[in-house]
């Protein structure tokens, strides 16, 4: 999980755009249609659409968890980026989205000095099937027994299976239980990172890193989260 680039193979969705009416766009029983009617979910993302409209329940609660530890775990970096922006400004370097540099020492006569990277991001799965493009998915077949289909697509050229449940709402992605366990343990380490990232901002405003401790204490402070991202 260097730098918390997650992947998760096969779970993202990408959308068969094919004209529906108003009265059956919504219709996923067959995987034919549950991929026409994914176009529509694309569209209706930005108004508040769940995991639970495109996986079953055990597969969306997975995501769902996961979404939400991401999307805490960047805001708490931002915030602790931010304070050390405003509280140690000339260490402070903003070097991309969601990454910074800080000076822990340097030569006034040489210029030479040295810096501690941080960097931390956490994929949206929601965010990556809203950036999908009309056409990025075809649909070719699927094989069903019982309530279980494994439905085969080519996603940008490349093939796929991906495996679908029949609910009662009609058919949703199912994740193996591998990829849920995967989802459940990242899931736990964002949520550590949330709490090591507020209690970096929390020592920030109550004053136990100043300039004499600075360098030390960053230093401290990168290796528990490089030892918790390694």
């Amino acid at each position: 999980m260097n730098n918390m680039k997650l992947y998760v193979a096969g779970v993202l969705i990408l959308m068969l755009v094919i004209p529906l009416s108003a009265e059956n766009r919504c219709d996923r029983s067959t995987p034919e249609k549950f991929y026409k009617a994914f176009s529509w979910c694309c569209e209706d993302i930005e108004k508040g659409i769940t995991a639970g409209e495109l996986y079953d329940t055990a597969s969306a609660k997975a995501i769902d968890d996961y979404e939400g530890a991401a999307a805490k775990s960047i805001q708490s970096f931002n915030t602790f980026m931010s304070k050390i922006k405003t509280g140690f400004n000339p260490r402070f370097r903003e070097a991309g989205k969601n990454k910074f540099r800080v000076t822990i020492s340097s030569d006034g006569i040489s210029g030479g000095k040295t810096e501690i990277t941080w960097k931390f991001s956490a994929t949206s799965i929601m965010e990556d099937i809203k950036a999908l493009l009309p056409g990025d998915v075809i649909f070719h077949d699927a094989d069903c027994k019982d309530n279980i289909c494994v439905s085969r697509v080519a996603i940008a050229g490349d093939k796929k299976k991906i495996r679908l449940v029949m609910t009662q709402s009609g058919y949703r992605i199912k994740l193996d239980e591998d990829d849920i366990k995967n989802f459940t343990t990242v899931t736990i380490v964002l949520n550590r990172l949330t709490l090591l990232f507020n209690t970096f901002s929390d020592k920030i405003d109550k004053g136990i890193i100043n300039e004499s401790n600075f360098s030390e204490t960053m230093m401290t402070w990168k290796n528990e989260f490089d030892e918790m991202t390694k």
